[in-house]
């Protein structure tokens, strides 16, 4: 749920999903959306997903990446191609055994190329989720990393071509006061800033439980970080969840954004963080430049 002072508008609620990307293609907005066992209600022995849908329609396709999770998608104008990208785990719903990541690619939404590596054996912690802008002369990936021994944190990736991918040597994010949880990276050629928005954990004064929002920092080089002045993205603690048994939200989390005529379409899990949620979508008024920026 969107702030209080507030730049948001016409909040809408949704009872299914969580981990979503919404992207552009051909002229349409379409989402992708995870499933998981774990997560919702799903026919036996069916394993982790994702499902494309037309946003207007609300017609979706085939189930893809099956035994994946955390998967998110790129609509690249460049080649006329949508990809996707999820960490490659070692056990079924094991989260926190990637140690690498896999991509897939189509033209038409319906046939979709074999799985083939982005980054294989990485052995200095788990890989989770995953986001890619592009800068007007590379490809750049967000990877959400839990180091070993450390909290979360954010690595990034460069590519010519959205399939060979390396490590950008040095460059890092990472929260040292409360927990970090990677959202997504988009590049604002207007200003020349990469933004990533991210999941943030705090104390609810009041309750004294954790709770979370979703934070955003910025960077010209991805090396030197600025965080924004306030959240972007606020509970909204007199949300009932959806199919919940009266609980309320106290979590906004793996937000991702787009810009659609001129307008920008926030998209949110809402829920408690604890297996009960819901998802959102917002409006503000204005570009998505406009909006990143007057956060600094």
């Amino acid at each position: 749920m969107p702030r209080k002072d507030d730049i948001w508008e016409n909040i809408e609620y949704f009872p299914e999903g969580a981990e979503l990307t919404p992207f552009m293609f051909r002229g349409e907005e379409y989402y992708l959306l995870n499933f998981s066992p774990a997560h919702d209600k799903l026919p036996e022995g069916t394993k982790e997903h994702a499902k494309i849908f037309h946003a207007a329609t609300g017609k979706c396709g085939a189930p893809l990446m099956e035994g994946y999770y955390f998967i998110s998608a790129y609509s690249d104008p460049r080649s006329g191609k949508v990809y996707c990208f999820a960490p490659r785990f070692d056990k079924p719903r094991a989260w926190m055994t990637g140690h690498a990541i896999d991509y897939i690619s189509s033209d038409d939404l319906i046939h979709w190329s074999d799985p083939a590596p982005v980054i294989e054996n990485y052995n200095s912690g788990s890989l989770l989720n995953t986001g890619v802008t592009f800068d007007g002369e590379r490809y750049v990936m967000l990877v959400e990393l839990r180091d070993t021994g450390k909290p979360f944190s954010v690595k990034f990736l460069e590519s010519r071509d959205l399939k060979n991918w390396s490590l950008i040597d040095g460059a890092l994010f990472r929260n040292n006061i409360t927990y970090l949880g990677a959202g997504a990276i988009y590049f604002i050629p207007e200003d020349g800033y990469y933004y990533i928005t991210y999941l943030n954990e705090f104390t609810n004064e009041e309750t004294g439980d954790l709770n979370y929002d979703t934070h955003i920092a910025r960077s010209r080089d991805l090396f030197h970080w600025e965080r924004g002045k306030k959240s972007i993205l606020f509970p909204d603690y007199s949300h009932i969840i959806l199919g919940s048994a009266g609980i309320r939200e106290i979590n906004t989390s793996d937000a991702e954004f787009i810009e659609i005529g001129g307008r920008v379409k926030a998209c949110s899990a809402g829920g408690n963080q604890l297996g009960i949620k819901d998802r959102y979508t917002c409006w503000y008024n204005g570009t998505m430049a406009k909006l990143f920026a007057s956060f600094f």
